[in-house]
């Protein structure tokens, strides 16, 4: 996610109630203006789970953050879209 400003946040329910995460926070709502991620301070949430192995793991975060989408608008310098959580990732 960003930068720019949270216009909209989809999936977010869903994920939060997810069994299979034994904590699931997000740290930013709509309106917020949100900056580049420069240090692991700068993160936007996290999520946590327990599985039988690395791969199981891998597979339940995955699918949780696929489920997040997140519409920023301009701000701060950005460019209008719609971020996942696996962009956040890429950029951190």
């Amino acid at each position: 996610m960003g930068p720019g400003r949270v216009e909209t946040i989809e999936g977010w329910d869903r994920i939060a109630s997810d069994p299979a995460l034994l904590t699931a926070h997000l740290s930013v709502r709509e309106g917020d203006v949100l900056g580049e991620i420069g240090s692991s301070a700068d993160r936007h949430g996290l999520l946590v789970c327990v599985g039988r192995d690395g791969a199981s793991v891998d597979e339940t975060l995955r699918a949780a953050r696929g489920r997040l989408r997140v519409g920023l608008a301009p701000g701060a310098g950005a460019a209008t879209g719609t971020g996942t959580a696996q962009d956040a990732e890429a950029s951190s």
